[in-house]
């Protein structure tokens, strides 16, 4: 079984939740690799699985010829998500 984990930079689960699902895979045996943008998931297999934000993921689904339901998130809790994501980012100066 191969896992694909959204990266940030080198081998580095982009997220706590996405390295929380890195080391149960690993202790289920799971092969892992690391993707940092939805480009490289083109090595992937259908019986792979796919560890990584709704948008990578959905990109993904599209280009394997999968459907999906669409996602029923009220507007306000994205904002929100969106919002967190940002702090996480590291700020970058232009000095």
């Amino acid at each position: 079984m191969r896992v694909w984990i959204q990266a940030h930079k080198g081998d580095r689960p982009d997220n706590k939740n996405f390295f929380e699902a890195m080391c149960g895979f690993e202790e289920l045996g799971a092969e892992i690799r690391f993707f940092h943008n939805p480009t490289e998931m083109r090595q992937a297999e259908p019986e792979d699985i796919l560890v990584g934000y709704v948008e990578a993921v959905q990109r993904h689904l599209d280009e394997m010829g999968f459907s999906y339901p669409d996602l029923d998130y009220p507007a306000e809790n994205v904002r929100k998500e969106l919002e967190q994501v940002g702090e996480s980012q590291p700020k970058v100066s232009a000095e």
